[in-house]
């Protein structure tokens, strides 16, 4: 080892460098005293992580969302880049060598440039400028404080470095860079025994140490911002997901929801042989909406519609689709209901209340029997029922009268005797002939 006086160093009095150093520590230590010591240890960690995570582009809206990662990555390696650098500095300026000093504080600069480069949006350029100004310190470090003072470790932590800055479409840069760090880094241990200390500023064990901490201050640094990018894209797929299955629900029943889930290619086809159909249509909806603002009617048939939706989820039974200004509604499918001619009756008399309520006229219609139900269609499916009891409730509503609910005897029958009914003269049902139907009595409304 060379004595100190054959050393590569100028030794000469520095007074500002030392009251500069001396400032800036104690700055640093009246700052935690006075702000963060208020705050608990999770608070300061939140804190550090906010302030990582908001180091990058000053834009980043126009930035694909794939990059911003590599973006902020960039700027928190040159953050520590030149935090590294002008610690180096200070220390040496505190034991007056002023040239080493200077050198560190050049390559700090070199840092920000590379910070300057990127919240400027070049990625690439600061990335590249960021890995040589790496390799090359690294490089210098190695070679002037040999291999005891532990500047080795900057080889290790560039090729992380390389991996996290560079975007997936320039990969090749990367590996390049990546594979340069590491054949530096095998040639120091290869030949370690011919790497002297050629210049001491501090013991080589406590630089060492200092070495290793910092890289460990850079990798917490970078852990925060990635973890902090992967929670925000959980949290944001989680809302997708969330909206996606919300929007699912709402076109198809849970259950069958459920069904494509657990396998999309299967075709949903089922035959259930006792269900209540009903249909619900505005009478006079025609002229209505002929002499109503666009808005006003939306905002109607919105208000209206809704307020059914209420009443069918309270009742447990399946809103199939609105049709216009029509509204079709289904008990006992695609899950069985025990009671659904009961469900379908309290259900048609509430969508009565919320009509008359909002002085609109509507006509209903029920019938009973067996249906198919599924899906069908690629694009905007939506799950439907089909067959003869389907037909037979729609013409119930055509045939209704407005405030009234229509009924076919087959929907009669199964609905018994827990509501009073008014029998109706016979009528000619379009495709069925004449058939006798019933009134759900009005005092039952």
């Amino acid at each position: 080892m060379l004595t100190r006086s054959r050393q590569f160093h100028i030794r000469m009095l520095c007074p500002y460098g030392r009251w500069l150093v001396d400032s800036i520590f104690d700055s640093l230590s009246k700052l935690k005293s006075s702000v963060l010591a208020q705050l608990d240890l999770r608070e300061q960690l939140h804190i550090i992580q906010i302030l990582l995570q908001n180091l990058g582009m000053r834009d980043e809206t126009n930035l694909p969302a794939t990059e911003i990662k590599h973006v902020r990555a960039v700027a928190v390696a040159a953050l520590f880049g030149t935090l590294q650098s002008w610690t180096w500095a200070g220390i040496n300026i505190y034991q007056d060598y002023l040239l080493m000093s200077l050198e560190f504080v050049v390559v700090g600069l070199g840092f920000l440039l590379v910070q300057f480069v990127n919240r400027r949006g070049h990625l690439m350029v600061a990335a590249n400028i960021l890995c040589f100004l790496l390799l090359l310190q690294s490089g210098f470090g190695q070679f002037v404080f040999g291999y005891d003072s532990g500047s080795w470790v900057y080889f290790a932590i560039s090729i992380l470095v390389a991996f996290l800055i560079f975007p997936r479409r320039r990969l090749d840069l990367a590996f390049l860079f990546a594979t340069l760090y590491g054949l530096s880094l095998v040639a120091v241990m290869i030949w370690r025994d011919d790497l002297p200390v050629r210049f001491i500023t501090i013991d080589p064990h406590l630089s060492l140490i200092l070495n290793v901490s910092m890289m460990c201050l850079l990798l917490a640094g970078l852990a925060a911002v990635f973890v902090g990018i992967v929670n925000r894209s959980e949290d944001a797929l989680a809302e997708v997901h969330k909206q996606a299955n919300d929007l699912l629900l709402n076109a198809i029943p849970e259950v069958i929801a459920e069904r494509l889930k657990d396998n999309p290619e299967q075709m949903i086809a089922d035959r259930h042989a006792d269900v209540s159909i009903m249909f619900a249509d505005v009478a006079g909806f025609t002229n209505l909406s002929a002499n109503q603002d666009p808005a006003e009617t939306v905002n109607m048939l919105n208000t209206l519609f809704s307020e059914f939706d209420d009443v069918c989820d309270a009742a447990g039974i399946e809103k199939i689709r609105t049709i216009g200004d029509g509204y079709m509604v289904v008990g006992g499918a695609p899950q069985p209901l025990d009671d659904h001619p009961v469900k379908m009756i309290e259900a048609a008399q509430k969508f009565l209340s919320i009509a008359h309520r909002h002085n609109i006229d509507i006509r209903i219609g029920i019938n009973s029997g067996e249906v198919v139900a599924g899906i069908v269609g690629l694009r905007r499916f939506h799950y439907d029922v089909w067959g003869d009891a389907v037909n037979v409730a729609a013409r119930m509503e055509t045939t209704g009268e407005v405030g009234k609910i229509h009924i076919s005897s087959s929907f009669a029958e199964r609905l018994g005797d827990k509501f009073p009914l008014k029998k109706r003269d016979p009528i000619n049902i379009k495709g069925k002939g004449i058939m006798q139907t019933w009134f759900v009595d009005a005092g039952a409304d």
